[in-house]
């Protein structure tokens, strides 16, 4: 996650899915920044480079422990992730009973917050915590003050996208809200705005691979702005591409970046 903006990492198992989506939506409806698998995993890279540099930039680690997040080796993994990197561990548990061995050992004296006596207190205990983790107002307040904001207002400062450039909403020109890493929500009309990089992304996720002239034409984003997502390793040329990127140093085939995995141990 590359934005300055403070954020929640959501670790959980896929088995819980419903109960995620639900989660997710109270966050949403509260407006907090989330970073979530696979959605947020970028286009042509892996869970193993993004999860633990997302883990390492968030600001709070949820935890939604259950049966099955306790059995799976990535959650675990995340959680070891978070505790060395000294983060806020929120956890959020779905199931009654004492954690396993390893949950009680790396959450010792942490708070858990009951899901699963009664879903909406619970939600509304998380929302409450985490904002205040966050640093920021009370959700409701938060609630409030976006609703009385409902109309255009071009001449505050703005948010800026991940190259510097600042952003205002596409459709109206209203003040945008930041949600998570390239997506923004005006605060006149409501609608998603997206960032160059997370244009390109969207558009990979639901094409899958394209080439260079197809993204651009589909996008409206210059080859040029996508070659510099490539440099910096938010993007990858396709698997078996006859066009690849060179290493610039022994001019070897890469996928993403500008030094190949050799070159870059001895790059200084």
């Amino acid at each position: 996650m590359t934005s300055k903006e403070p954020f929640v990492f959501v670790s959980y198992s896929s088995r819980n899915e419903a109960i995620v989506r639900n989660v997710i939506s109270r966050m949403e409806q509260t407006f907090i920044p989330y970073w979530k698998a696979p959605e947020h995993i970028p286009a042509g890279s892996n869970y193993a480079r993004e999860i633990p540099k997302a883990i390492s930039e968030c600001s709070v680690f949820l935890l939604l422990i259950s049966e099955e997040s306790e059995n799976s080796i990535w959650v675990e993994k995340e959680v070891d992730c978070a505790i060395n990197n000294r983060k806020h561990i929120v956890p959020l548990k779905l199931m009654p009973g004492e954690p396993g061995e390893v949950f009680r050992f790396y959450l010792n004296n942490v708070q858990t917050i009951p899901y699963y006596e009664n879903e909406k207190e619970a939600l509304d205990l998380l929302v409450n915590r985490l904002w205040h983790l966050l640093g920021m107002e009370h959700a409701e307040n938060k609630e409030k003050t976006a609703k009385s904001e409902r109309k255009p207002c071009t001449k505050r400062k703005k948010l800026k996208d991940l190259t510097g450039k600042r952003l205002s909403c596409e459709y109206c020109g209203g003040e945008l809200s930041f949600l998570y890493r390239g997506t923004y929500q005006c605060k006149s009309c409501g609608k998603l705005n997206y960032d160059d990089y997370q244009k390109v992304r969207n558009y990979l996720e639901e094409n899958g691979p394209k080439t260079m002239v197809e993204i651009e034409e589909a996008t409206g984003i210059s080859s040029r702005k996508i070659g510099e997502f490539l440099r910096d390793e938010k993007l990858q040329v396709p698997r078996n591409s006859s066009v690849m990127l060179r290493c610039q140093r022994c001019g070897a085939g890469i996928r993403t970046g500008t030094f190949c995995e050799r070159c870059k141990g001895i790059h200084i």
